[in-house]
């Protein structure tokens, strides 16, 4: 759809894109990394750099609702929920849509904007084969800058002073502090009344935790691809490989990324062409099973202090280092396999007349291994005694744990346009329906106590077996359309939009909602009146734009379900030998829970100078969620529950955005000089 209405979109609407050569000089493996900074009106915010969960969130014009404001990705048609599976060598263009009027043909998850890409396809001629490869070495940087033992010794000990209480640190471990910092001792920690290391306020090491645990690594993307074709038809196939190594020192981290991709497009007919677009994507992410605790690990290195021993001086590591964790052979694995299947016809009736049927398909096979051993701390004799790992796990246990995923995203478009003109006045019609379905599966299993732990599998424990989640759910989208554009003589411009979106996470009372935009445009410099000669201002185009589009998305799948959890042994009392089953209290639910209205407004122009080397896109912009589902009304306790969430807020944010680019070329060499942008 995009694609069709590029040229009406890109004189009227809110549109950004990014040259294919701007992104590929980022370093990053990850796409949605690589537009950080290159798009205006684009915030991505990234939490890790961890390899295989370095995904950011996105948000264009910032914020707008408290129930998930990213945008609408779509590639080739296909709607995806992140960037991690595309290879950026594939890519050939990336346009991003702003405002409900240039967003609206894309449904009611395109309320806060759109991201299309477009992969390549195959040009006729010879077979064309290409290899590109590089080598990444990437680490840590603007780590704190941390004391070293003796001055946070000393920090904290006239902090606690100030505070009422002792100094932490006596004066014996401030002077073998001193001692081990300027190498006099070597040990760095001694033995308790017990037998055992002293690990707190008695220790005296000094590490660097940062520099410790993390470090840089190398990795590796290979890209092969052959195109080609005739006239009549035209391939394009291709294999990426990524193997990336993680930045953690001990307890190895990698992920890996294998792609394929073919495409195939044919005009088989002169009222027919076709394309289809098949792509597999296999990830896969091994990593200590400590590091993939909900951040436990992240959590710990940053309170650990500089006098707590890496290592104790028999030479085994200590219990706060994490070391053990790290490094005793409990892993998290996640292996994904990811489907994509992409049909489309376009038959052509008539001169100037289009129908379009579009398929996309999706299939998501995920399963997440896990095993936990045992893990050790060495007393002052050198003997192994044994440590809870962490988290919910008890002193000595061991186990395996299996977490499975599989989805399916089905999306359909089917839609017509039909062009035509009189003397200077030219129109464009379409009307269409689009549809979505989700699937999605999800199965928690475990089993404790592992027979060895050299064989890390369910079937090798003898625990009793435990279902920790078994759950199910479905989500879908209807939605019709229509949309006209007018131009008259290249100098005004006007399209209208209008949908009809209905969504199953509704009642069926609230379940459809109408939605409009408008967009208008003026090309000045196209009037015969504008003096200023074509070779200075080639392009002058004030635009104004209009719209409301609905957003479906909520906290729950099922919000019009009243929703009650219930516990396997999850009693405080003991009934006979085990703890009872319990069931809470359901919630109470809104009847008249409905979709959210994302109203934009938005006003820009267009400035091309010096025959279009030097462009200026200017937006200012106020979007406002209306109805927007908010926190639950306050009761008194005596009502027993809480009250449920409701369409009872409002939400407004607004800013401005310019972009300025000057693009030239040298004989048959073109170069983009400069591209600049700003967003408040």
């Amino acid at each position: 759809l995009g694609d069709v209405y590029k040229r009406q979109v890109s004189v009227i609407g809110s549109v950004a894109s990014i040259d294919r050569k701007d992104l590929m000089k980022s370093s990053s493996p990850n796409l949605s990394s690589a537009l950080s900074g290159k798009l205006p009106g684009l915030t991505t915010i990234q939490t890790s750099g961890e390899p295989g969960r370095d995904e950011v969130t996105m948000f264009l014009r910032g914020a707008a609702t408290t129930n998930g404001t990213n945008p609408l990705i779509m590639v080739d048609g296909v709607a995806v929920d992140d960037m991690r599976s595309i290879d950026p060598n594939e890519i050939a263009n990336i346009s991003v849509l702003k405002d409900a009027a240039a967003s609206s043909i894309y449904g009611s998850r395109a309320a806060f904007g759109v991201i299309l890409i477009t992969t390549k396809k195959g040009k006729a001629g010879k077979a064309s084969v290409s290899y590109s490869g590089n080598a990444r070495y990437a680490g840590p940087n603007h780590l704190p800058d941390l004391m070293n033992s003796y001055q946070f010794a000393n920090y904290f000990n006239e902090g606690s002073i100030n505070g009422g209480g002792k100094a932490i640190f006596d004066e014996d471990t401030m002077e073998r502090i001193q001692q081990y910092m300027n190498g006099q001792i070597t040990t760095s920690t001694i033995a308790n009344a017990n037998g055992n290391w002293q690990f707190h306020e008695k220790a005296n090491d000094n590490v660097n935790w940062y520099k410790t645990h993390y470090k840089w690594a190398w990795s590796q993307e290979h890209n092969l691809n052959i195109n080609g074709g005739s006239d009549k038809s035209q391939y394009y196939v291709s294999a990426n490989y990524l193997d990336q190594d993680g930045n953690l020192r001990y307890g190895k981290d990698s992920y890996e990324r294998i792609s394929t991709n073919a495409k195939f497009n044919a005009q088989p007919f002169k009222w027919l062409d076709i394309e289809v677009n098949t792509k597999y994507v296999y990830t896969k992410l091994d990593n200590p099973l400590y590091s993939d605790m909900n951040g436990l690990f992240y959590h710990d290195v940053v309170r650990m202090w500089p006098t707590m021993p890496f290592k104790d001086p028999n030479g085994y590591y200590m219990r706060n280092g994490k070391l053990g964790q790290l490094t005793n052979g409990s892993r998290s694995i996640t292996s994904n396999n990811n489907v994509y299947l992409q049909g489309q016809l376009v038959f052509h009736p008539l001169k100037n007349w289009n129908i379009y049927a579009n398929v996309g398909l999706r299939l998501i096979d995920q399963v997440q291994r896990q095993n936990l051993n045992k893990v050790y701390e060495h007393n002052v004799a050198g003997e192994a005694l044994e440590l809870a790992y962490g988290g919910e796990y008890a002193v000595g246990q061991t186990g395996a744990m299996q977490y499975w995923t599989k989805a399916n995203h089905l999306t359909t478009s089917l839609y017509s346009d039909y062009s035509f003109s009189f003397d200077e006045h030219q129109f464009k019609v379409m009307a269409g329906v689009n549809t979505e379905k989700y699937n999605n599966r999800y199965l928690s299993v475990k089993r404790m106590d592992l027979i060895t732990e050299s064989i890390p599998e369910i079937g090798a424990a003898t625990g009793e077996d435990k279902i920790n989640e078994a759950s199910a759910y479905t989500w879908a989208t209807a939605g019709f359309f229509g949309r006209i554009n007018y131009d008259y003589s290249n100098k005004y411009f006007i399209a209208g939009n209008l949908r009809y979106d209905g969504s199953s996470r509704f009642l069926r009372k609230d379940r459809w909602g109408l939605f409009g935009s408008f967009s208008l445009g003026w090309n000045i410099a196209a009037e015969d009146f504008f003096s200023v000669n074509e070779n200075i201002i080639n392009q002058l185009k004030p635009r104004v734009s209009w719209g409301t589009l609905g957003n479906q998305n909520t906290k729950s799948y099922y919000p019009m379900y009243l929703l009650q959890t219930v516990k396997t042994n999850g009693g405080s009392w003991l009934m006979g030998d085990s703890k009872p089953t319990v069931a809470g209290m359901p919630g109470t639910l809104s009847s008249s829970l409905t979709w959210e209205t994302v109203q934009s407004l938005n006003i820009g122009f267009d400035l091309g100078m010096l025959r279009n080397r030097l462009n200026i896109n200017f937006d200012y912009f106020i979007r406002k969620t209306l109805d927007m589902v908010g926190p639950a009304s306050e009761v008194a306790s005596i009502y027993g529950i809480g009250m449920p969430a409701s369409n009872n807020t409002d939400l407004r944010t607004k800013g401005w955005e310019i972009a300025a680019s000057w693009r030239d070329k040298i004989g048959p060499v073109s170069y983009t000089h400069l591209r600049a942008h700003e967003t408040l």
